[in-house]
C-alpha cells in the first residue's frame, strides 16, 4: 500500500500484481479505505517496512497470517505479526525474499529472483517519442545519467556529474540526462548543464514512472547514485554504475543485473548511515568521488556486456 504518488504505478507494472491501493493523505479517506479494507477479509498481508502504522494497518485486515520484520527500535513485533524475522545483513531483495518464506513461499531459479517490470507499449512509444524530439533516433545507442535524489545528502557534485558527462564522449553512446519535476531536482540538472562543455540532451521531469522505466529499458547503461531509478534499470535488466555515500551498497547494490559500485568503503566511518557530514546534509565520501572512476566504471561495464566471454 504506497503512499499516494509514491511510485504506485511502478508497482502496477510488476506481472504478478494484481491490485494496488494507493494510501490516502487525508483522514476521511483513510476512515473509507479502513472499511474497504476490511470487508476485503485477507488471508496473508506481508509487511516490508519497518514501522507501527504499516503494521498496524496489516493487524487491521485481520489475516490470519501476518509477516513482518522485528522492528528497529523497542517496539515488539507480535501484536502485530503472527510471524517475524530479523532484516538481517544481506541484500534488502534478499531479506524480503526470506521475508515471505516465512509463509513458504521459496524461489525455484534463478529467474524467480530476478526484479520484473512489464512496461506497456504506451510507455515504450512515450519514451520514444520524448527522444525524437530530442533529436535522438530510434536505432541511436543512448546511456542515461541521473544525478538527481529526494535527498541532498545521496547527490554527487554538479562539477563532477559535468566531467563525467564531458568524458563520456568517450564510451560511443549518446548522454541522457534525467530528472523528476521538482524544483530542486530541475535546478541540479541546470547547474550541471552549465559547467558541460559539451551539452548532452536533458529530459527534466518529461516522463512519468512508467515511461522513464521504458527509457531505462531503452539504455545500453544507466549512471546514478543510490535512489529508485537505480533499482527501476535492474528491474528492466539496464546494467548500472551507481554511486553510494552513507548509505550500504551491500543492501542496496543493483540486484541481479551487471553492476559497478562506487563507495569510499576504506574510510573507517563509511558506511556511516547518517545524512551527511554532522548534519550538514553534504557526504564528503561521495564528493570524494572522482569522474574518472565513474567514467573508468562505466567503460568496463560496457566492455562486459557487450563481449560477455571476452570477460569470463
Amino acid at each position: 500500500m504506497p503512499e499516494s504518488g509514491g511510485g504506485s504505478d511502478l508497482l502496477r507494472l510488476i506481472p504478478a500484481v494484481d491490485e494496488v491501493i494507493d494510501f490516502p493523505s487525508d483522514y476521511r479517506r483513510r476512515c473509507r479505505l479502513a472499511r474497504r479494507v476490511l470487508a476485503k477479509r485477507y488471508d496473508l498481508t506481508v509487511d516490508f517496512s519497518w514501522d507501527t502504522r504499516s503494521a498496524g494497518w496489516g493487524l487491521l485486515t485481520g489475516a490470519a497470517i501476518r509477516l513482518g520484520y522485528y522492528f528497529r527500535k523497542r517496539v515488539p513485533a507480535w501484536p502485530f505479526y503472527t510471524r517475524a524475522c530479523p532484516m538481517g545483513k544481506a541484500h534488502t531483495a534478499q531479506a524480503n525474499i526470506d521475508l515471505v518464506g516465512l509463509a513458504g513461499a521459496r524461489p525455484h531459479d534463478a529467474e524467480d529472483l530476478r526484479l520484473r517490470l512489464d512496461i506497456p507499449d504506451t510507455a515504450m512509444r512515450r519514451a520514444e517519442e520524448v527522444l525524437r524530439d530530442c533529436g535522438i533516433g530510434a536505432g541511436e545507442d543512448i546511456f542515461v545519467l541521473h544525478p538527481a535524489s529526494r535527498w541532498a545528502f545521496k547527490m554527487w557534485t554538479d562539477a563532477g556529474n559535468a566531467e563525467f558527462l564531458d568524458m563520456s564522449r568517450r564510451l560511443g553512446l549518446r548522454p541522457v540526462v534525467t530528472c523528476g519535476p521538482s524544483d530542486p531536482e530541475r535546478k541540479k540538472l541546470s547547474r550541471i548543464l552549465e559547467l558541460c562543455r559539451h551539452k548532452p540532451v536533458m529530459i527534466p521531469g518529461r516522463l512519468d514512472l512508467p515511461a522513464f522505466a521504458a527509457l531505462l529499458q531503452r539504455a545500453k547503461l544507466f549512471v546514478g547514485v543510490d535512489s529508485a531509478p537505480v533499482h527501476i534499470a535492474a528491474a528492466v535488466g539496464t546494467p548500472v554504475v551507481a554511486l553510494f555515500g552513507p548509505s550500504g551498497q551491500k543492501e542496496w547494490y543493483p540486484w541481479q543485473v551487471p553492476h559497478r559500485t562506487i563507495q569510499r568503503l576504506s574510510w573507517s566511518c563509511c558506511p556511516c548511515g547518517q545524512d551527511g557530514c554532522a548534519g550538514t546534509k553534504r557526504s564528503l565520501c561521495l564528493e570524494d568521488i572522482r569522474p574518472e572512476e565513474v567514467f573508468r566504471a562505466a567503460e568496463e561495464l560496457i566492455k562486459e556486456t557487450k563481449n560477455p566471454m571476452e570477460v569470463m
